[in-house]
């Protein structure tokens, strides 16, 4: 799998995509959208999970992670739950901690650290913690070790946060998300775990979530020294057109940040790209998850990281 900057090489049944900012010029603040090679390549390798995950395609997974005697199957199962915050997910994972291969052992690892947080129960949570404990101890695959400590780490920052930002301690509060489009359930998930996500692999010294659980007020923050912000966004455009065997699915992301818990706004941005595959349902489904994962995931990287890094060192 190569990713070039006009071009990206794939699968035929993978689509690709193109930064919108070739065609129209769509501004993050006053810089403009990442160039191609790099949105291409976090698409194309989102895609390859094949995941357009409606709650029956969920249960499918599931019996797939469970039940295949193909580990190819099983893998692409853990590979595509792991993209879910959904509990039937954790509970499969859970389980494929103990598959025979050990590279769904490692994906299901990995996948149970992306999507536990402080929402979910805490007997759950340090249920996992202990079994990814002695899997990163005594799993003979190093593979599988690896993932099982990483997963170990994000949790372990749950219980017990060591974020520091310019010697400060500073709390995101992520949102709910919004979406005006069909399917919004899906896609306000899908934001809000990719902004989940992109904090923990590029600012772990940032809690995304309050130790103990629930949420700090302004006297909690004062009392732990500790800088808050908000962020939240809104899918604004989701659009499919459909030319012979082929479409192209057009979508817009704005994304805001905020001071929490008054939630004052001091930045506003807006994305967006084109995604371009097949024109099947499945291969539709898959370019608009995609193209949406994107866009929120270089909002966040490129923009809002850094500016919330320079507002907690002021």
């Amino acid at each position: 799998m190569q990713a070039r900057h006009k071009s990206c090489h794939t699968n035929a049944s993978v689509p690709f995509i193109k930064p919108m900012s070739k065609y129209k010029k769509m501004m993050l603040g006053r810089v403009a959208l990442p160039r191609f090679g790099a949105v291409c390549f976090i698409l194309v390798c989102s895609l390859m999970l094949a995941t357009n995950l409606h709650a029956d395609n969920i249960d499918r997974l599931v019996k797939q992670l469970r039940t295949s005697k193909k580990y190819k199957v099983r893998l692409s199962a853990a590979l595509g739950l792991s993209k879910t915050a959904e509990r039937r997910s954790v509970n499969a994972l859970s389980g494929a901690l103990l598959d025979p291969d050990k590279t769904v052992r490692g994906v299901a690892a990995s996948g149970l650290g992306r999507i536990l947080d402080s929402s979910s129960p805490a007997s759950q949570r340090k249920n996992i913690m202990k079994r990814l404990k002695k899997m990163s101890a005594s799993d003979s695959s190093s593979f599988v070790r690896k993932q099982a400590q990483k997963a170990w780490d994000v949790l372990k920052q749950i219980e017990n946060p060591r974020a520091t930002v310019g010697g400060g301690k500073v709390y995101v509060n992520i949102g709910a998300m919004a979406a005006s489009t069909e399917s919004s359930e899906q896609f306000k998930k899908q934001m809000r775990l990719t902004t989940l996500n992109t904090f923990r692999k590029q600012a772990s010294e940032m809690m995304v979530s309050w130790p103990g659980g629930g949420l700090p007020n302004s006297q909690s923050l004062k009392k732990k020294k500790t800088k808050a912000f908000h962020v939240d966004g809104n899918l604004v455009e989701l659009k499919v057109t459909k030319k012979g065997n082929y479409s192209t699915v057009k979508c817009s992301v704005s994304m805001l940040i905020a001071s929490f818990p008054q939630k004052k706004m001091f930045g506003f941005l807006r994305g967006g790209a084109e995604v371009s595959g097949g024109s099947g349902t499945s291969d539709i489904n898959e370019a608009k998850s995609g193209c949406v994962e994107a866009v929120v995931e270089d909002l966040v990287r490129r923009k809002i990281l850094p500016t919330l890094k320079t507002r907690a060192k002021q």
